[in-house]
């Protein structure tokens, strides 16, 4: 008689990680890699985490990307070093501005050099992580960085950050390869669609952008000197980005894992937050997948969903260290996967 295992085969499960309970999206990807290593060896898996960072990080250790670091300057103007990720195949760089935009005032012309860097190397994609970002230049340093000068009333080159006195912009030196590299700008931020701040409609005006355009606000209105150089460049969740980046969302063959076509047969989300409006949410962790046609089951700190649709839930509260955390997502973990038939 064949075995239970020859008739019910165990599902692939592809695991979309982000931070959670305390921990980073790389822990609680490392701890749900050894829980299913150690109890369900049966059962095939991918554990991917779903932050930007943490996947450059990994795929420079698979030695799919480097990591390139050169000499720039702050928000600030201070002196300093950043590094982006460059994809191996030359194609694809992911910069995240927030390190050298922490500073309220001056201006993103450090992020600028990292690009304007990419470009040189041929980088046809540059994938800009904004969240965190606390300058609000609508981008002129980085255009600045990319040759282009911003002049006011009198013909003056303007300080970095005095967006009010900006009136014109002088092209005249700026690269024009920049003009056919594809920006993406990935953001969790939620207004993602708001328009421009008024502190920055100056700088539309000068560029002919117009203001209204949703999506302009975030990352201190970088997306506005964006949309100069290419209409229609739109804030992205960062959850659709990664998905997209992996292939994840790939729609589902239907003829299951003999084909080797499909990512996996079932897709659990470990996020925070679950309710009926985040799973049909194409920026969140949980409704990227949404259009795979493939089943999701969901591991968060709050739940809201019918029984019928597979859940695990890590109490809310504040944990004394990140023991009791990785401990909280074990036992989700565990009372979850024989659900989804792990083994």
């Amino acid at each position: 008689m064949p075995s239970d295992a020859a008739t019910n085969p165990t599902p692939s499960i592809l695991f979309a990680v982000e931070a959670i309970a305390g921990l980073s999206a790389t822990q609680a990807a490392a701890i749900t890699s050894a829980v299913m290593e150690s109890a369900f060896p049966a059962t095939h898996c991918t554990v991917a985490p779903y932050d930007l960072n943490a996947l450059a990080a990994a795929m420079v250790d698979a030695g799919e990307a480097q990591v390139v670091t050169l000499p720039t300057v702050t928000a600030d103007g201070q002196l300093t070093e950043a590094s982006y990720t460059l994809i191996s195949d030359g194609t694809q760089a992911i910069i995240d501005c927030a390190p050298l935009c922490a500073s309220q005032g001056g201006d993103t012309y450090g992020v600028g050099v990292l690009v304007a860097d990419a470009i040189s190397r041929g980088v046809q994609i540059i994938a800009l992580l904004i969240d965190d970002v606390a300058t609000c230049d609508a981008g002129t340093g980085l255009l600045t960085a990319l040759g282009a000068q911003f002049h006011d009333a009198a013909h003056t080159t303007v300080a970095p950050g005095a967006l009010d006195e900006i009136a014109s912009v002088d092209t005249a030196q700026f690269d024009v390869k920049a003009l056919g590299v594809e920006f993406v700008l990935v953001t969790r931020d939620g207004r993602r669609n708001s328009p421009a701040k008024p502190c920055c409609t100056q700088v539309c005006d000068a560029l002919g952008v117009d203001p209204s355009i949703a999506g302009l606000a975030v990352g201190g209105g970088i997306g506005i000197v964006l949309e100069w150089m290419r209409p229609g460049t739109s804030p992205v969740p960062a959850a659709r980005f990664i998905a997209s980046m992996l292939g994840h969302d790939r729609p589902s063959s239907g003829s299951g894992t003999d084909s080797g076509d499909d990512v996996a047969d079932v897709i659990v989300a470990i996020t925070d937050a679950v309710t009926a409006t985040t799973v049909n949410d194409v920026a969140t962790v949980a409704g990227a997948f949404s259009s795979t046609g493939r089943p999701v089951a969901f591991i968060g700190t709050e739940v809201e969903l019918p029984e019928a649709i597979p859940h695990a839930v890590i109490p809310c509260g504040d944990y004394a260290d990140a023991s009791e955390a990785a401990s909280a997502l074990q036992d989700a973990l565990v009372q979850l996967m024989p659900r989804l038939g792990a083994r």
